[in-house]
């Protein structure tokens, strides 16, 4: 006998990466089984089958006696961010964030947290989240600032566990002058999909 089950999302999957399905079955004796596969072709070729977002949250290095403490990034001009966007952040008070793909040259930026904000991370929302959609001194807001970097570092934060945190970049329209052409690079009004705080201790291993 084959058991199905469907899952059904209001919006589209968000396929900024690679999506995995993965389902575990249990039987009376506890034990169980897994089976995972991919939702699309993680291994395609296909450059447009997987679009990151324009925000990436990011998460600097931390070690295992200071794990609410993480380090700051950094990211040099026309660089490519490596790292994949980051879902879960150890840290108690700093957030990070990087904008590879933007040649702007100054950004405005804010984080913003609140229980309004339905994002989940791997389905595209309805109404996507942007800089302009709260102003600096509005209660969901935690910090604002200016940078002329592709990233930035927010420390002194009063971040919570469990709780999902946003940073928000806005660029105005800019003109890039080249020795044969000007470049016109659209505005910019967009936020990361979002980090969530996780300050679970680790648990401990065991060797049999």
């Amino acid at each position: 006998n084959k058991l199905t089950h469907t899952v059904t999302f209001e919006n589209p999957l968000d396929f900024s990466l690679c999506l995995r399905l993965l389902v575990r079955g249990y039987n009376k004796a506890g034990l169980h089984s897994s089976s995972a596969r991919d939702v699309i072709d993680c291994d395609t070729d296909d450059l447009t089958t997987f679009r990151p977002p324009v925000v990436l949250d990011a998460v600097g290095g931390h070690d295992q006696l200071s794990l609410n403490k993480t380090s700051d990034i950094y990211l040099e001009i026309n660089q490519r961010w490596p790292l994949p966007d980051k879902e879960f952040t150890p840290s108690s008070n700093k957030l990070s964030a990087v904008w590879p793909s933007l040649r702007h040259g100054l950004y405005n930026w804010k984080v913003v947290s609140a229980d309004s904000i339905r994002h989940w991370a791997y389905v595209t929302p309805q109404h996507a989240l942007r800089y302009s959609d709260y102003d600096c001194d509005s209660p969901e807001v935690l910090s604002c600032g200016l940078t002329k970097e592709n990233f930035v570092n927010i420390p002194g934060l009063p971040l919570k566990h469990g709780r999902r945190y946003h940073i928000c970049i806005h660029a105005d329209q800019t003109v890039l002058h080249f020795e044969t052409f000007d470049q016109t690079l659209p505005e910019v009004d967009t936020c990361s999909n979002g980090i969530t705080v996780d300050q679970t201790p680790p648990s401990p291993g065991q060797v049999w």
